[in-house]
């Protein structure tokens, strides 16, 4: 019988630690495979308490993956706020982008669920949580361009993004699954840098920018 750690908590801190668990769960097994029972074990409630919160695990995995995406957002917006060239941010953000899905995993696998289920339901969530950081992509190229700082073999944020952060979100959720490895585990020091090398690499080829000297 599952009893409560403490005998009372502030309602936005069970909230919050609802969360925490259902991010852990969703990167270590994924979505579908996590139960609701596992994720009250982890805070030391009833199941029955999480729908106090969340309607329902769909419900709680939107809310997970809009915190993610409002992490990352700040963390891009930090990688922006420094004194650096707009071919530097724009690296630095796109570096920062794969260390955070390295990072933090569920962020991958719930864009994937997503992705998956939006032909069939309702556009608008996926829309809810890319906007943010597809907003940040366009206003870079559109100065970028502006300035002649950046001649983009593509132009469309979309299209870019899918292009380089797809792949990062592939190799974090999907590679796993073909390789001998465990889908909690995140890659290994050195081969994320290399994966971090490659997705710059291309970035500058599609910004039309020189490769780096060090690259």
């Amino acid at each position: 019988m599952q009893t409560s750690r403490r005998a009372k908590r502030p309602a936005a801190e069970t909230r919050a630690e609802i969360l925490n668990a259902a991010e852990t769960c969703f990167a270590s097994i994924g979505f579908s495979a996590t139960r609701l029972d596992d994720i009250a074990e982890q805070v030391g409630v009833q199941r029955a308490a999480i729908f106090y919160y969340f309607k329902d695990k769909r419900e709680l995995g939107g809310a997970t993956l809009e915190r993610l995406a409002a992490d990352l957002t700040v963390r891009l917006h930090d990688e922006l706020s420094q004194p650096t060239s707009l071919p530097e941010q724009l690296e630095s953000c796109m570096a920062a982008l794969v260390d955070f899905l390295s990072e933090r995993p569920a962020f991958s696998h719930l864009v994937l669920r997503l992705a998956s289920e939006a032909p069939f339901e309702n556009h608008s969530d996926a829309r809810a949580f890319a906007s943010p950081f597809l907003g940040i992509l366009e206003d870079l190229l559109a100065k970028g361009e502006r300035t002649g700082l950046l001649r983009p073999v593509m132009r469309d944020p979309l299209q870019l993004a899918s292009t380089l952060v797809g792949a990062t979100i592939f190799r974090v959720a999907a590679m796993p699954v073909f390789a001998d490895s465990e889908n909690s585990a995140p890659p290994a020091p050195g081969r994320l840098e290399a994966h971090r090398r490659e997705v710059l690499s291309l970035l500058r080829s599609l910004l039309g920018l020189p490769a780096r000297e060090d690259a």
